[in-house]
């Protein structure tokens, strides 16, 4: 059970604001019956925002009451599993549109929407045992083959409160849904297939290596909008690979390549070097490609001790299309037994596409932390600036109570 809040507060110059949740509230109930998983889900949601100036399904607010029942029948075994599953997606919306607005006017202010679901998903694993470098290691490979079916309705007159397309991975090929939130459900009528190979300590269970590939296959077109970079038409995916390795105890190299054969182009591509022994000992060094975004980026970022009370601080994110940086900050921290001062210098761009990254005009800041140790503290904006700029930071005052 959840119940929460959300609202925004924009800092750059989109004069579309963005949907708040007043409040949702969500709830899921988990049983069984033998061998039979049945669940049902439930979550009912407020959305608000300014609707000035804004015209169509831009310019409507409202309230959704989604529900979910499902059944899974899952079978496991030592060598692989295979899972049925089916259920049911309801939504319906009480709506409210600016009486101001032009464009597009609601036909009907209380829509509703029911999509059956199916899938089978199933995979095997196998294993065996090497040595390499004078380390016993294991070694599995694990295919994986899903088949999701999942039926058309048009949604092209739902408002759109909190639903965006994901970006293709390998974890996507799996997914249920290629939307992100509740109000455009994908139809669906595909085949995927993917493969993950990993080579494990046999003493420990710590994975050294892990590469994964895999795609989907499309027997009917997908109406229900795209995911961005792929055609919707096309009869097969993206190839979508991964490739991470742990070189040694705290240093990890990886990348990831997402590549179109029907334009035998590279859709998205990256690749990375980490560095990680405590929570300030850290370096990252990145590269991400982006064909359908027209972005190519370099970031490096550090928090590295310089004695024992001093250490630096510092990010450089840096478009290689627009010859700009993204974000750039450096700054140095002071800490003892009972107290920790940190004073960074930031630079960056809030631009609200990449488009205007090479126009916008960047801003600027100096923020200061003090925080007296056992007890409190002010200047807790440098813990997010830390915390979203470093890969690996994780700020020491954190306590959320959900987690992503």
């Amino acid at each position: 059970m959840r119940a929460w809040a959300q609202r925004f507060q924009r800092l750059d110059e989109i004069t579309r604001p963005d949907y708040e949740r007043l409040p949702e509230l969500e709830l899921v109930y988990r049983s069984n019956v033998g061998l039979v998983e049945w669940s049902l889900g439930s979550s009912w949601s407020q959305f608000d925002r300014d609707t000035d100036g804004l015209n169509g399904l831009l310019a409507v607010t409202g309230e959704r009451f989604h529900v979910e029942p499902r059944v899974n029948v899952p079978f496991s075994w030592p060598f692989g599993f295979l899972t049925f599953s089916g259920g049911y997606r309801y939504t319906s919306y009480a709506l409210e549109q600016d009486s101001n607005a032009g464009g597009f006017q609601l036909v009907d202010d209380e829509p509703d929407r029911g999509i059956g679901t199916a899938s089978v998903d199933g995979g095997l694993f196998f294993e065996r045992n090497l040595t390499l470098f004078n380390r016993g290691l294991i070694q599995t490979l694990e295919p994986r083959v899903q088949y999701l079916w999942q039926e058309f309705e048009d949604q092209s007159e739902l408002p759109n409160f909190d639903s965006t397309s994901l970006t293709f991975g390998y974890s996507q090929l799996f997914r249920g849904d290629r939307f992100s939130g509740l109000d455009r459900i994908s139809d669906a009528d595909r085949a995927s297939v993917g493969v993950i190979t990993r080579f494990l300590s046999a003493s420990t269970g710590q994975q050294y290596f892990t590469a994964s590939i895999g795609q989907s296959f499309y027997f009917k077109d997908r109406r229900v909008g795209t995911f961005i970079g792929e055609d919707r038409f096309e009869s097969s995916s993206s190839i979508v690979s991964s490739v991470t390795a742990r070189l040694a105890s705290r240093w990890t190299v990886g990348g990831s390549l997402n590549w179109d054969p029907h334009d035998d182009e590279v859709n998205e591509g990256g690749a990375f070097l980490r560095y990680r022994r405590s929570n300030s000992q850290i370096f990252n060094l990145g590269y991400r490609k982006n064909r359908t975004l027209n972005l190519e980026q370099t970031d490096v970022s550090m928090y590295w001790p310089v004695g024992q009370r001093f250490s630096i601080i510092g990010r450089w994110n840096f478009d290689l299309r627009s010859k700009r940086t993204i974000e750039g900050f450096g700054g140095v921290e002071y800490a003892d037994c009972c107290l920790q001062v940190r004073l960074v210098a930031r630079r960056f761009l809030d631009a609200p596409t990449v488009a205007q990254l090479a126009t916008i005009e960047a801003d600027e800041g100096i923020f200061l932390q003090i925080v007296f140790k056992g007890l409190a503290g002010f200047g807790t904006k440098v813990e997010s600036v830390l915390e979203r700029g470093i890969f690996g930071y994780r700020s020491p005052q954190a306590n959320s109570f959900f987690t992503n």
